[in-house]
């Protein structure tokens, strides 16, 4: 069993807050919390790749999109990182 934090790839880029995007990686079991930057969102865990989220509103610009586990917080990297405006 790998027990080990969850690692994001890049999701396509929703312009409005309640569209729902896939997150695709690795460890994506005992999910506990997606974020968007610091604003929680709905989500389902698919699979220990794949999550499907409902964007929460948060402010304009660029943001991290985290995944904590059990195991730990995804890192921020490049991969993780969204933007175009979804206001509140």
């Amino acid at each position: 069993m790998c027990l080990s934090s969850p690692r994001c790839h890049r999701p396509a880029a929703p312009t409005s807050a309640g569209k729902t995007v896939t997150i695709t990686g690795t460890n994506f079991k005992l999910v506990t919390s997606v974020k968007f930057g610091t604003a929680a969102a709905t989500f389902t865990v698919n699979s220990a790749t794949k999550i499907t989220v409902k964007t929460p509103a948060h402010a304009k610009g660029t943001v991290d999109i985290r995944v904590t586990t059990k195991y730990g917080t995804s890192k921020i990297t490049s991969h993780d990182k969204r933007g175009r405006g979804i206001a509140r």
